[in-house]
């Protein structure tokens, strides 16, 4: 079917888009671009087509694009520990044993699939303003390379290293390296104290420029070549980030800098509505800038139009791609389950799942955590239960904080226990395809809310991931903690 001949692709349907955006959120700038045509370009009055805009978290793309480029020439491995790269950002300069051990075993995968050890943007925390070296000196929370933690001094120690290595600023290297992405003259990056561009978030730039990213991602997927490989892999789902969604768009999965989306799409993201959407199959690119900033679960609305836009395109072309739920885990999310059986009858089941054999192995283990501020001492999954250790709380902790064994039932219906309280639940598990094991529990009586806990499980250690969607106990079940297996 031609555009020209398509009752999706019209231009009133498309102003219907940006008069809805326009109407929920700040609006600046809506373009839809399809097989090779701009078929869309619409302006809020105050801006546009040279207007240079904030695009926050879409430099992390252009970052991953540029170590991408300086891999495939050969002058990097992303299995590189990055310390190795900065010895004079290290505690002690030069001395290696002066870093803590998380740290030292970090690479710069890590860093692009957002798996750091840290919880925190640590250039954030008050006093730093060595924005690379915090990222080396800050204490980190749990171990690298296990579970997703937004973290955008990660992002940040990349860009450092593309300027390190090339001698060039980052827009000035993807200019010169990679001039096919046509990053416009007026582009530029936001520096830190030190002078080093903000790789996670300094990128000022047109609405033309994120056409261009765009337009060069998808010609990059298309690549029988090494950088092609690099950009089908980055595009993938290489790392759950369900756990710390804030809304259902952000839930889909990550890959190197770049958002998984519902139905088969994925897309660069900047905080407040900077958005590339891209779907490979339609050669489909949505891209809008905004300020939803302080309006809560707005970017949300960006993912529903281009949601529909891609449904409805799918139906024309008599593509089944939507046909199922967006949330259902035929879609690479996980083996979804509630626990009305026996955890060992479900992993049974699923037999080829790396989460299922994860966690199998582990059933009648003990798990001991190092010493944290949370008050979590042990950790132990039997078949039909999982058991938290707290250590008795101090005098000055928050109200709600309580100690002893808490007693996590894994069958649905059944009791949650913890000292004082006792609470029907309902469990559910997912075995991530990325091979950790989310378990959500559910509060269904008088209180009422989600505990999750996301558990990345290895021959000799566990990494938790605690989050609670509940407001009147247990105020320490949020974050990190790390435990090695009791022999």
């Amino acid at each position: 079917m031609n555009n020209s001949d398509s009752t999706v692709l019209s231009a009133q349907n498309f102003n219907n888009i940006f008069e809805r955006l326009g109407e929920r959120v700040p609006l600046h700038s809506l373009l839809i671009y399809k097989e090779g045509n701009l078929l869309f370009e619409k302006y809020d009055p105050a801006f546009d087509e040279n207007t240079i805009h904030r695009l926050f978290s879409v430099s992390k793309t252009l970052t991953a694009i540029a170590i991408g480029k300086l891999a495939c020439d050969g002058k990097i491995n992303l299995k590189d520990r990055v310390c190795t790269y900065f010895p004079e950002k290290f505690p002690v300069p030069g001395d290696e044993a002066s870093l803590h051990p998380w740290i030292r075993e970090t690479t710069i995968e890590n860093c692009l699939m957002m798996r750091t050890p840290h919880a925190v943007t640590t250039y954030r925390l008050g006093g730093r303003e060595d924005y690379v070296g915090s990222f080396f000196t800050h204490e980190p929370t749990h171990r690298p390379g296990r579970i997703f933690c937004y973290d955008t001094s990660g992002s940040h120690v990349l860009g450092a290293l593309i300027e390190k290595l090339s001698g060039k600023s980052i827009p000035d290297f993807i200019r010169d390296e990679l001039p096919d992405l046509g990053l416009s003259e007026d582009a530029y990056f936001i520096t830190d104290p030190q002078g080093v561009s903000l790789g996670g978030t300094g990128l000022c730039g047109t609405s033309r420029d994120l056409l261009s990213l765009g337009k060069f991602i998808l010609n990059a997927l298309k690549e029988e070549s090494p950088f092609g490989e690099f950009m089908r892999k980055a595009s993938s789902c290489l790392t759950s980030n369900r756990v710390p969604a804030h809304i259902p768009g952000e839930s889909f999965g990550y890959g190197y800098y770049l958002w998984r989306c519902a139905n088969d799409t994925f897309m660069c993201y900047g905080m407040g509505g900077q958005f590339v959407f891209i779907c490979p199959r339609h050669k489909l690119l949505m891209i809008t800038t905004a300020n939803t900033q302080g309006r809560a679960g707005s970017n949300q609305f960006f993912h529903d139009e281009f949601g529909a836009l891609v449904c409805a395109l799918d139906n024309e072309a008599g593509l089944s791609v939507n046909a199922k739920p967006s949330h259902s885990f035929r879609e690479g999310r996980g083996v979804f389950a509630p626990l009305s059986v026996s955890l060992e009858e479900i992993l049974s089941t699923e037999p080829g799942c790396i989460g299922a054999k994860a966690l199998k192995s582990r059933i009648n283990k003990t798990y001991l955590f190092t010493e944290n501020e949370k008050g979590f001492e042990s950790l132990t999954l039997t078949d039909d239960e999982l058991i938290l250790t707290l250590r008795e709380p101090s005098p000055d902790a928050p109200e709600g904080t309580v100690g002893g064994d808490i007693v996590i039932p894994l069958t649905e219906g059944s009791e949650f226990i913890f000292p004082g309280i006792i609470q029907r639940t309902a469990a559910k598990l997912e075995l991530l395809s990325d091979g950790t094991v989310l378990l959500t529990i559910s509060l269904i009586d008088s209180y009422l809310g989600d505990f999750l806990l996301q558990l990345s499980f290895t021959d000799e250690d566990l990494v938790v991931f605690m989050l609670k969607r509940e407001e009147s106990v247990l105020p320490n079940f949020n974050g990190q903690i790390y435990g090695k297996i009791k022999e």
